[in-house]
């Protein structure tokens, strides 16, 4: 696509990147439904007009749930999802009296850091998980 030269092209990529995920994730389940209703039809018989006809009745009936499924799944994501990386990395918050040093250098590294108050999650604990071990 196009390649990164500093932070926030890494950032603005890696969102990009994760947009198409997430794009590519639906259009996988939904052509997973297709194949379903695929193989609901064929089971029917008939010619392939008929089975190609009868997968698409059944698939007009089953690709709401395929999306209702998919946005409970993102739902889910993004309500969990720093918790997941937290106990997966077994980081905990750091406030700037407990590691003034990195705390300070992580949040002059970039100033938005600091006033989004990011410099109090997983990036400082991570990196301080990572230079304890």
């Amino acid at each position: 696509m196009f390649k990164a030269y500093g932070l926030y092209t890494q950032i603005r990529q890696n969102r990009l990147y994760s947009v198409l995920l997430l794009i590519g994730f639906v259009l996988l389940l939904q052509a997973l439904v297709y194949a379903f209703a695929l193989f609901i039809a064929s089971g029917e018989g008939g010619s392939l007009g008929q089975i190609m006809a009868s997968s698409l009745h059944v698939y007009a009936r089953l690709w709401p749930f395929a999306m209702a499924g998919a946005a409970l799944w993102f739902t889910i994501a993004f309500a969990f999802h720093q918790a997941l990386i937290d106990q997966a990395t077994g980081a905990s918050s750091v406030t700037r009296a407990e590691a003034p040093k990195l705390y300070n250098t992580l949040c002059a590294i970039d100033p938005l850091l600091a006033k989004r108050s990011f410099c109090s999650r997983s990036f400082v604990c991570l990196s301080i998980q990572t230079r304890i071990t």
